[in-house]
């Protein structure tokens, strides 16, 4: 009995000393640009997001259509053409605007906005806001 108890108490040990000699691997995640599809939207589509959003930081979100663009704009800064790249989902061909818009269970809609306020000092980090609760 000794002798059973002594092999697995053995065996015990030589299996642990290998698990706790092995070194951990760390894994490193890289960003990749992505490439942006856009997706065909037909005019009439576009009227459904067409309006005037209030974002948390006090700055008005304004998506407008000229012809069969749309276009994006945050408060008094530059204007910039939108295409679709999901639902819901549109970003600025000069990548300086991205919005998303959500809408809740309710019929509220929700959403956020990343934009390169180009107000502030040359290479200033996107501007990340959620639009403002109603």
């Amino acid at each position: 009995m000794k002798r059973l108890l002594l092999a697995c108490g053995l065996g015990f040990f030589a299996f642990s000393v290998p698990a706790q000699s092995q070194t951990s691997v760390e894994t490193v995640v890289v960003p990749a640009q992505k490439d942006v599809k856009p997706l065909t939207l037909w005019p009439d589509d576009i009227l459904e997001f067409i309006g005037d959003y209030q974002l948390a930081n006090g700055k008005t979100l304004y998506l407008t259509k000229q012809g069969a663009k749309m276009y994006g704009q945050i408060g008094s800064l530059p204007k910039h053409e939108l295409i679709a790249t999901g639902l819901r989902k549109f970003h600025a061909v000069d990548g300086k605007l991205s919005v998303h818009i959500k809408y809740t269970w309710d019929g509220q809609i929700t959403g956020n906005v990343a934009y390169v306020d180009s107000s502030r000092s040359a290479g200033s980090l996107p501007v990340l806001v959620e639009f403002a609760s109603r």
